[in-house]
């Protein structure tokens, strides 16, 4: 426990200072590069950006989760795009009378925005639909796919990885939250982010 408070205290200081240097490196090297900037306009490519999550567990449970996004950069506090999910969970067990297994998938998409107050520090809001058998989160027994809608918010940071890649962690909150959510709070998300 120690140990966690002890990041979590350290974790802002490592952020700023990154921020502070990250920020004073990149406007040299634009003075140098570029010393009349230009007015940039219209659709950028170098203002793609690609990432999401990829969630493996093998054993008695199997969980499988491809989530990626695409997004743009609009200027260096704002950040929209879209989402994809596929999830695939198995689980097996042992009883008196045998072995039982089920196994559902899910998939849906979303939408998101970012607005980042410093590079590393972003604040996060999401509003996707995944379309799963809700009856089996209610009775364990099967019956008919739903769409459910799902809002997330929350905040997240960015860890560079080099000029044009961060790793990525988010910490949200389900607003929904009703009886058969797929998703518990809070929800922590570890991914990487790649500028095009």
């Amino acid at each position: 426990m120690r140990n966690l408070i002890f990041i979590l205290a350290i974790l802002p200081s490592f952020l700023f200072a990154q921020e502070f240097q990250s920020s004073k490196d990149y406007y040299a090297k634009q003075q140098q590069e570029n010393p009349t900037p230009e007015k940039r306009s219209g659709f950028e490519a170098d203002r793609l950006v690609l990432g999401g999550n990829l969630g493996l567990m093998f054993g008695t449970v199997t969980s499988v989760d491809i989530s990626p996004i695409a997004g743009y950069q609009f200027n260096k506090f704002l950040q929209a795009g879209i989402g994809l999910t596929y999830q695939y969970y198995k689980e097996t067990y042992s009883t008196i009378n045998g072995d039982y297994s089920y196994s559902f998938n899910t998939f849906g998409g979303n939408v998101y925005g970012r607005f980042s107050p410093i590079r590393q520090l972003f604040v996060h809001a999401e509003l996707g639909a995944l379309n799963y058998n809700i009856n089996y989160y209610k009775n364990n027994t099967p019956a008919d796919r739903q769409w459910v809608p799902y809002p997330l918010a929350g905040v997240g940071a960015n860890l560079p990885l080099g000029d044009r890649a961060a790793f990525t962690l988010l910490v949200l909150w389900d607003l929904y939250e009703k009886d058969y959510s797929l998703y518990s709070n809070p929800i922590v998300r570890i991914g990487v982010a790649i500028g095009i």
